[in-house]
């Protein structure tokens, strides 16, 4: 089968071919028990939507590559069901769904949302029979993208308006109310243009992106792109270096005329290179404010995403030694072995002795699924002698956050308690908005994830407890009718007398542009102590708002999270990442790991 297939269909044929396989849903082996036709799984569908014709076709663990071959498509009886006999070869457990291969979308519920594949289990033998409905096609129509478009946004902007930190707190949240209404402003006036998914995603993702809060987005809990056609893109790719877009890599042959790696970009149909990122990039894909957002998004600049509200571009001039030049861009889809780039590597986690007094840990993450407790153990026996040796490199590439729990036992197992006690920087009281959002968030999601945590022995039995208490506090508060609601202390404690810090050795805390949130938490403490250090390159960049919220939006294709509470004594402000020093600055190409341990290897001593 040949076209475009949306997203819908993309997630539920990726599920087919990765996640039936792990779950053990794949089509059985063949039997040499000699069969007829009609020993195989007959499905019968007994209802269908009324925009349905007759192309419908069942996909799942069976098939996994998702071809609507005529062995899968269910025959019309004429009476409005669709009936179909899988090959004898298909026995034991499967999972499936049906398509429409007329439209090549698969069918959702009622109200429009995805659904998990129907499962059953085909005897090892002889005939059996599922009888089923589906409740609906996805949207298709350009009116109804837009419908969805504008209901989805609305909701955004009320669900933000009424539940938001930052309509109740007054730090770091001018921005906040202004871009609220002068955002939704702007996306009303793009409604018009929405077409499909990708218009609409985009429109959504435009109106998130101005918010510039990286705990505050709007996305596809399948977690796929935003297109569900191939990439398009000119033959080459740019990156972020040194202030400028470069071409980093090209598929040059004899037919095509490509910018050389290296050439820098000047500017594309009359405007600059800066205007052009801002108008293709900025909100819908990062944020330019930041170095992060540059780094993140540069590759696609000039790649045609299928954004209903950017131009295409037609010619480019660029400039290396040999002068400058103009060149035509040629879109194309972009095959598999062209969409292999290299991808800055990751910390490798644990502890490493790397050379004669230097000892490396890495941190590439925040989260629990790490072996968090052998590197503990592991450090717990060579402390000593990490603590005595020159140097000590703390290696985040690659860490996006977590949990920042995990900084402060790291902390205290390197320097103790007593150093980490004293050097802890004050984030002061945590503030919730008093709103009924946030109950119903707390009730609804946040205590009953944590009562199945509890009873699996992965958290405390007294969280649940802690929550539900919480919630009696925050009822009261909305009662009596106040905006907020202060949980700890407003002024810092006194601190003991500076301990005797046990590390003589140098902390070099390495990141690369993904440090993010926890990752963040981690650099606030372990900066504050003495003798520690950040080199690599800036860090990303977060609010004093976290802990997300999620909510599902009208359409139910979309997620909207934000933060749903504020640190108002935190140092460091929103959206401020951390430099290094010009000495201590990485200034390669982060996918060249040779290179950036060479100058790992000659950081200069501080």
């Amino acid at each position: 089968m040949t076209g475009r297939w949306t997203v819908a269909a993309r997630f539920i044929f990726a599920m087919a071919a990765a996640a039936f396989t792990l779950l053990g849903l794949a089509s059985a082996q063949e039997t040499t028990v000699p069969q007829s036709a009609a020993d195989g799984l007959t499905i019968k569908l007994e209802h269908v939507p009324a925009d349905t014709d007759d192309n419908i076709y069942v996909i799942g663990s069976f098939n996994p590559r998702a071809e609507a071959s005529p062995e899968y498509r269910l025959v019309p009886d004429g009476h409005g069901r669709y009936t179909v006999t899988l090959p004898v070869s298909v026995r034991g457990p499967v999972a499936f769904g049906f398509m429409l291969g007329s439209r090549k979308v698969l069918e959702v519920d009622a109200t429009g949302s995805r659904i998990s594949p129907r499962r059953f289990t085909v005897p090892e033998t002889g005939a059996a029979t599922y009888t089923g409905s589906v409740a609906a096609w996805p949207i298709h129509t350009p009116e109804a993208w837009r419908k969805a478009a504008e209901a989805d946004l609305t909701a955004m902007h009320d669900m933000l308006r009424d539940n938001a930190p930052q309509m109740f707190i007054e730090r770091d949240s001018a921005y906040f109310r202004k871009w609220l209404e002068t955002g939704y402003a702007e996306a009303q006036a793009k409604l018009p243009h929405v077409q499909d998914f990708v218009g609409y995603t985009y429109l959504l993702r435009g109106y998130a992106g101005g918010f510039r809060d990286a705990h505050l987005s709007v996305y596809s809990p399948d977690h796929l792109g935003v297109s569900g056609r191939p990439q398009q893109w000119p033959g080459f790719a740019t990156q972020w270096a040194e202030g400028a877009y470069v071409v980093s890599m090209n598929a040059a042959s004899a037919q095509e005329s490509l910018p050389p790696i290296g050439a820098k970009l000047l500017d594309c149909d009359g405007k600059s290179a800066e205007i052009i990122a801002r108008a293709r990039l900025d909100k819908y894909e990062a944020n330019l404010d930041l170095y992060q957002g540059r780094v993140r998004s540069a590759l696609s600049l000039l790649w045609d995403r299928g954004n209903p509200f950017v131009q295409t571009l037609k010619t480019c001039r660029f400039q290396d030694a040999s002068g400058i030049k103009t060149y035509p861009l040629s879109y194309r889809a972009m095959d598999r072995k062209e969409n292999a780039f290299a991808r800055p590597p990751k910390a490798r986690f644990g502890l490493e002795h790397a050379a004669p007094g230097v000892w490396r840990i890495g941190v590439p993450e925040m989260a629990g699924d790490s072996d968090w407790p052998r590197l503990y153990a592991d450090i717990e026996a060579h402390v000593n002698d990490i603590r005595n040796s020159d140097r000590v490199i703390i290696d985040l590439r690659g860490n996006g956050g977590g949990s920042s729990q995990f900084a402060g036992q790291l902390a205290k197992r390197l320097w103790g308690e007593p150093v980490v006690n004293h050097y802890r920087p004050f984030w002061g009281p945590v503030v919730y908005p008093a709103v009924s959002g946030t109950h119903q968030y707390i009730a609804d999601t946040t205590i009953p994830e944590l009562r199945k945590l509890s009873l699996a022995g992965k958290i405390p039995q007294g969280a649940v407890a802690e929550q539900e208490q919480f919630l009696a506090v925050l009822d009261k508060a909305i009662a009596e009718g106040r905006k907020t609601i202060t949980v700890g202390q407003l002024t810092e404690p006194e601190r003991d007398a500076v301990p005797v810090n046990p590390m003589k050795a140098q902390v070099f805390l390495v990141t690369d542009y993904a440090c993010n949130s926890a990752c963040l938490d981690l650099m606030d403490l372990f900066l504050a102590i003495p003798n520690v250090y950040h080199a690599g390159t800036q860090t990303g960049a977060d609010t004093i708002f976290i802990e997300l919220e999620r909510h599902k939006l009208p359409s139910g294709m979309h997620i909207l999270a934000y933060g749903h509470h504020a640190l108002i004594k935190r140092q460091r402000g929103s959206n401020v990442p951390y430099t290094p020093a010009p000495a201590l600055t990485y200034r390669g190409d982060l996918t060249d790991e040779a290179a950036f341990e060479r100058w790992l290897a000659a950081l200069p001593a501080q």
